[in-house]
C-alpha cells in the first residue's frame, strides 16, 4: 500500500460511501473525509518504516467506519461524541500493534511487556518532528522545486492588494480574508493532519474567500459558500457578481474583478488543482525531554488511550514561518477530489442530495 495514493483509490472512496445516509451536504462530505484521512495518517505515523498491506489498511478504515456508524446509530448524531470516537480509534491502533508483535491483551497484563509496548509508541510517535502542509496541486512544482518558500508563489501580491483596496473602497475590508496578515511572506504548517483536508480543497484559502467562502457573502442563502471547494464556476462568478452589484461597483470596477477572478480560476481551478498534503519529516530536537515527561505521566500510565491521545495530540495547528522549508525528502500524497467524494456520497456538483 503506498499511502502517497491511497487516498484517492477507489478503496478508500468506496470506505466513505458506506457513511453516504450520514451525510446530507459538501460540509458534512469534507469534515467526514477529513477526520479519516487523519485518522488514515496517525495510522501510517505508527507504522511508518513497514510495509502496510492494501488488505490490512482497508480493514482498518472499515473498522473505523463502523464504529462512527455505531456512535450515530446509538446516539442519533456524532454531536459530542468526539471522546468516544477517539476512544475507538486509539483501541484500534492498539489491536494492530498487538497483532505486530504477536501479543494480546492478557500479554499486556505483565508489567515488562507492557512497559516495553508503552516505550515503543512513545519512541514511534514522539521522535519525529512532522510539518503538513496541505495545498492546491497547482503548487506541486514550485513545492518541489523551490521547497515550502515564501517567495516562490503563483500570484502577484501587487495584484492581491490593488484587489484588497478595490472592495475596501466599497465598503468590504476581508474580500480575501487574512490573506494579508497571514500569508504574505509566510508559509502555513501543522503537525498533524488533522485539519489538512479542508485546507487543502479550499486552498489557496484567500481565493476560497475571495469566491465565496468569506465574511463578504452573507447571508448564506443569498451566496454559494462552498463554490470554490466545488469547483463551481458558475457559482463562483455568480457570488462575485451578486455582491459587486450590492455595493455598486461601476462597470469598469467589474470587468477589472472579473479579469482577476478569470486569470487565478484557470490556475486554481485547473486540472492540476487536486488537493495535495506534503509531509516533511524531521528530527525532535525537543524528544528526550518530550519522551521523559510523556513516558513517566501518571495519566499516560492509566491507559494505552490516554498514551496515544497525547503522543498524537497537535501542538501546532496554524504555524507560519518566514523561513523555506526543505522538501527535498517530504511525501507528497494525493487527497480525493471532492467531486469523486460527492459522487460516492449520491450528492450532486450543486450539493443537492440526490439519494434514491
Amino acid at each position: 500500500m503506498d499511502i502517497t495514493t491511497y487516498f484517492e483509490s477507489d478503496d478508500f472512496l468506496d470506505i466513505l460511501g458506506s457513511l453516504k445516509d450520514y451525510c446530507s451536504d459538501v460540509k458534512d462530505v469534507v469534515e467526514l473525509t477529513e477526520q479519516f484521512i487523519a485518522v488514515g495518517m496517525d495510522y501510517w505515523k505508527i507504522f511508518s518504516g513497514e510495509e502496510i498491506s492494501m488488505d490490512k489498511m482497508n480493514n482498518f478504515m472499515r473498522n473505523i467506519a463502523s464504529k462512527y456508524k455505531d456512535i450515530i446509530d446509538n446516539h442519533g448524531s456524532f454531536f459530542g461524541c468526539d471522546y468516544e470516537f477517539k476512544s475507538g480509534i486509539y483501541e484500534l491502533y492498539l489491536d494492530d500493534l498487538l497483532d505486530k508483535f504477536d501479543l494480546d491483551y492478557e500479554d499486556l497484563k505483565d508489567f515488562s511487556i507492557n512497559k516495553k509496548l508503552r516505550e515503543y509508541i512513545a519512541v514511534k510517535l514522539l521522535s519525529p518532528e512532522y510539518k503538513f502542509h496541505a495545498f492546491n496541486g497547482s503548487f506541486l512544482d514550485s513545492i518541489m522545486r523551490y521547497g515550502l518558500d515564501p517567495n516562490h508563489k503563483l500570484e502577484d501580491q501587487s495584484e492581491l492588494d490593488m484587489i484588497n483596496d478595490l472592495f475596501e473602497k466599497h465598503g468590504e475590508k476581508l474580500i480575501l480574508g487574512w490573506q494579508k496578515l497571514n500569508c504574505d511572506g509566510n508559509v502555513s504548517y501543522a503537525d498533524t493532519a488533522a485539519s489538512s483536508y479542508y485546507y487543502a480543497v479550499n486552498s489557496p484559502e484567500w481565493f476560497a474567500q475571495f469566491t465565496g467562502q468569506g465574511f463578504s457573502f452573507n447571508p448564506e442563502g443569498k451566496y454559494d459558500k462552498r463554490a470554490f471547494v466545488r469547483k463551481d464556476y458558475e457559482a463562483a462568478s455568480n457570488n462575485l457578481m451578486t455582491l459587486m452589484e450590492e455595493k455598486d461597483f461601476s462597470q469598469e470596477e467589474i470587468t477589472c474583478v472579473m479579469g482577476f477572478f478569470n486569470k487565478y480560476w484557470d490556475i486554481y481551478a485547473s486540472d492540476k488543482a487536486k488537493p495535495m498534503l506534503c509531509v516533511v519529516t524531521g528530527k525532535n530536537e525537543r524528544f528526550e525531554d518530550v519522551y521523559d515527561y510523556v513516558i513517566n505521566n501518571d495519566y499516560t500510565q492509566q491507559s494505552f488511550r490516554n498514551l496515544m491521545s497525547v503522543c498524537l495530540a497537535s501542538h501546532v495547528h496554524d504555524g507560519r514561518t518566514n523561513q523555506t522549508i526543505d522538501t527535498s525528502n517530504a511525501l507528497f500524497i494525493g487527497l480525493p477530489e471532492v467531486s469523486r467524494v460527492l459522487e460516492k456520497m449520491n450528492i450532486d456538483n450543486k450539493g443537492n442530495n440526490v439519494k434514491k
